[in-house]
């Protein structure tokens, strides 16, 4: 899914995103359950699609556009569809760290390791003030 020497990410044979490439690009795309788009305001946008499926795994991705232009991709990855209906009533530290031990075991039997590249970084992350996890890809200029 994710190439460790370009930083492409392989969605489907025919849906290919790349450092780099612009939100209107990313967006025609038309994948998943649902796709929301947030303007910032400030030259950032972010592009959530929920639920799609890439061997056999759901993912949540969300893109970041700073002024168009893709810098960083967040994923969520499970082996479930996710429950798009769910609310913070069903939310525990408690599940949301072993999702963070999820993801790191995913990204480490995907990619090998964390860390720096020739196109970027790659990292597993837990925030606590916004009560997620994620593996957080940042492309380089």
């Amino acid at each position: 899914m994710i190439d460790p020497k370009t930083g492409r990410i392989t969605l489907s044979p025919t849906v290919q995103i790349n450092p780099r490439d612009r939100i209107d690009q990313v967006a025609t795309f038309n994948f998943g359950v649902s796709q929301v788009l947030r303007d910032m305001q400030t030259g950032w946008k972010w592009l959530t699609v929920k639920n799609v499926i890439v061997a056999e795994n759901y993912h949540i991705i969300t893109f970041g556009f700073y002024r168009d232009v893709l810098f960083q991709v967040n994923l969520v990855v499970a082996a479930d569809r996710f429950d798009l209906s769910q609310g913070w009533k069903t939310w525990s530290e408690v599940d949301e760290l072993n999702t963070l031990t999820q993801l790191q075991q995913w990204l480490l039997t995907k990619l090998g390791r964390e860390g720096v590249f020739g196109w970027g970084t790659i990292r597993t992350n837990y925030d606590p003030k916004g009560g997620g996890s994620s593996i957080r890809i940042t492309y380089t200029a």
